[in-house]
């Protein structure tokens, strides 16, 4: 088949623990924008940090497509300054508030993506968190964010002060991240998305969220069937745009539990081995 859209996962598959790319993978991007194929990132990123890593390659950064907080938002890519929403899911009001209420009563610090769109694309974004803490300043370190940094946040949610956001991200620290995470995949099963992210974290969201939507409601913009797409990702949370797509490639530092649960994917190496920079080369250029 012929690649018609090429989707990127960002930490860990095109951009390293500074949230930096290589040069090759920006040779690559280039390369394929420059012989009319539509590229797009889709990862966890709030939208702002999705284009951080490209935001000084404006030869090209205008023309990418982006999908953020694990596929529940898709933007266009810009066009004369407006980058159009293509698709929004927000967590479930009822479920929001009652898993915020629960990380309160354990004390659990968490980040709140405060999210406003608009016709034109982006109005207002913040991270909001009741404290910081290793995750918070590692975070800063890789994505340049900039929190808010508000104790009463939990309270103001329960107040109304604040609405259903599309993710949130909890933060319980590495050792106790797979308990929780455990546990609050069984207690809200059904009504919320619970996903693991990095080593010490758990993102939140609409249960029928993912990155497959992302994809899908970028295909349909640039006018590319689905199986016509490649998605490139090292995570669990990539494994459904991988496996919609009509080709999908997990990187070889993907965890072992990712790579036992990847279906209908091609192997390719590390990220540190460049695998993004092989599967373009293998898939779309037929090297």
């Amino acid at each position: 088949m012929a690649v018609k859209l090429v989707v990127f996962d960002l930490d860990g598959t095109v951009v390293d623990h500074e949230g930096k790319p290589t040069s090759s993978t920006l040779e690559k991007i280039r390369r394929l924008i420059d012989e009319g194929i539509p590229v797009a990132s889709i990862s966890g990123r709030s939208i702002s940090k999705s284009q951080y890593p490209f935001e000084q390659h404006t030869d090209f950064a205008d023309e990418l497509y982006v999908g953020s907080y694990n596929g529940a938002v898709a933007l266009d890519r810009d066009r004369d300054g407006v980058r159009r929403p293509l698709h929004e899911e927000r967590m479930p009001e009822d479920a929001f508030r009652a898993v915020i209420e629960e990380l309160g009563q354990a004390g659990i610090n968490y980040i709140y993506c405060h999210l406003k769109l608009g016709d034109r694309g982006l109005e207002s974004e913040d991270y909001m968190t009741l404290r910081r803490d290793k995750t918070i300043d590692d975070m800063t370190l890789q994505t340049a964010t900039q929190f808010v940094i508000d104790p009463d946040l939990t309270a103001k949610i329960s107040d109304g002060a604040f609405g259903a956001p599309p993710k949130i991200l909890i933060c319980p620290g590495e050792a106790a991240r797979e308990a929780l995470y455990e546990d609050l995949r069984e207690r809200f099963a059904g009504r919320l998305y619970i996903e693991r992210t990095d080593a010490d974290r758990v993102e939140a969201m609409n249960p029928s969220v993912n990155k497959a939507k992302a994809l899908a409601s970028i295909c349909e913009a640039s006018g590319v069937a689905i199986e016509d797409a490649m998605a490139i990702g090292d995570g669990s949370n990539d494994l459904p745009m991988l496996e919609a797509a009509g080709v999908g490639c997990l990187l070889g530092n993907a965890d072992d539990r990712t790579k036992a649960a990847a279906e209908d994917v091609h192997h390719v190496t590390a990220f540190q081995d460049n695998g993004f920079t092989e599967a373009v080369e293998r898939f779309v250029f037929g090297s």
